[in-house]
């Protein structure tokens, strides 16, 4: 984890939060900012040639949005989503996570470390996450440490995505074997980017 996760940043926070629609089709709070769907997705995917020719590709994208819908928290969908879609192919993904860890709870993310990494404080960056993300970081250390295989820090960085009910198996999924933290954490919502 560094600065370069969350450099420039997009720092706007959406005027919406988002909703998961009776059908799981959209996603809107009845405000004036439009649903997040499928085809969004689809579309800059597409557009950006990253969706590539296998037949079940825009299937798998669908799915993602879909299971995200699910076992994320309405604003960060709608922050991290409204960024990804909004922006030229050439912008980072990681500044749409920067942008939705910025609406994080505050018990989940220390928000004035998170604007020191934003700004290239790289011991900021090391920093930032509190909880439950924090919990995560250190279990990533010890099954290192221990000569296991690892995982990611993507899967710790994205634990303020989840919304309660995903966010309450992160110790279960911590307390698995090292080798099995990831699909554990990858089955409630966190992901890597």
């Amino acid at each position: 984890m560094g600065g370069a996760l969350v450099a420039a940043a997009c720092t706007s926070t959406p005027s919406a939060t988002a909703d998961a629609g009776p059908d799981g089709a959209s996603v809107n709070d009845g405000s004036t900012a439009p649903p997040i769907t499928c085809e969004d997705l689809v579309r800059h995917q597409e557009m950006c040639g990253r969706l590539g020719d296998a037949g079940d590709a825009r299937d798998l994208l669908c799915a993602w949005l879909e299971k995200t819908r699910l076992k994320w928290r309405p604003d960060f969908f709608a922050a991290f989503y409204g960024c990804f879609i909004n922006h030229a192919c050439s912008h980072d993904d990681d500044e749409c996570l920067a942008s939705a860890l910025a609406i994080a709870p505050d018990s989940l993310v220390d928000h004035a470390a998170l604007q020191r990494c934003v700004q290239g404080d790289d011991a900021a960056c090391s920093s930032f996450l509190k909880g439950a993300a924090a919990d995560c970081l250190s279990r990533r250390s010890v099954c290192l440490n221990e000569g296991t295989p690892g995982f990611s820090d993507d899967l710790c960085i994205t634990i303020p995505a989840l919304n309660a009910d995903s966010l309450g198996g992160v110790p279960s999924c911590l307390a698995q074997p090292c080798d099995q933290v990831p699909a554990c954490l990858m089955a409630i919502g966190s992901f890597t980017y």
